[in-house]
């Protein structure tokens, strides 16, 4: 117990006149799960925010204001929104080299009905044709499966940042709260002690 502060916060707990609506406390990132951003934690350094204080330092109120502040939730939404345009732009790279390709094919399968109409034989030069075809095709199917997947990835990418949207504007509502907590006020004492101050004089 720090400042006459408990370790551990339950939901709805009135800390200091102010309504901290966190899960747990100075346990570190904990909070995480009642957003559903179990994983998304990265290690900070405090000192590049301004904290050069070490978190065994810190009161449990700060530690929580610290976690809060330092686990950056927008950072993970941009690197997904990132994420979508470049596998848009690689999409559509491999949209245009498919298209190039079959371009080929088509240009090859011409080569090979107007051969056959020939009355000389190609020979040589006909059975290389075949193996580049069968090579473009090849590289052709290998490209609709990397697009399937990427957009694939778009999907589930899209969905994350539509479900994270949410739990980010709360990660800012508490961080609202708990900056707000630490900011100096005049007078921290229960109105009831106020009350009776003011009585006794």
């Amino acid at each position: 117990m720090d400042d006459g502060l408990p370790k551990v916060y339950s939901l709805g707990d009135d800390i200091g006149g102010n309504l901290i609506d966190l899960q747990e406390g100075a346990g570190g990132g904990h909070w995480l799960e009642s957003y559903g951003l179990q994983g998304f934690q990265e290690d900070y350094n405090p000192s590049e925010f301004g904290d050069p204080e070490p978190s065994n330092k810190r009161n449990a109120t700060q530690n929580i204001a610290q976690n809060l502040l330092l686990t950056d939730v927008p950072a993970v939404l941009q690197t997904h929104e990132e994420g979508l345009g470049d596998a848009s732009e690689a999409i559509s790279v491999l949209k245009n080299k498919v298209e190039a390709h079959e371009n080929i094919i088509r240009a090859f399968d011409e080569t090979f009905k107007s051969s056959s109409r020939l009355n000389f034989d190609l020979g040589p030069k006909l059975e290389e044709l075949s193996k580049d075809l069968k090579e473009f095709k090849n590289e052709l199917a290998e490209m609709n499966r990397r697009m399937a997947t990427i957009e694939m990835d778009l999907k589930i990418t899209e969905q994350f940042c539509k479900e994270t949207s949410p739990y980010l504007n709360k990660v800012r509502e508490d961080i609202t709260k708990i900056q707000k907590f630490l900011s100096p006020r005049p007078n921290r004492e229960p109105k009831n002690v106020q009350q009776m101050r003011k009585a006794t004089k």
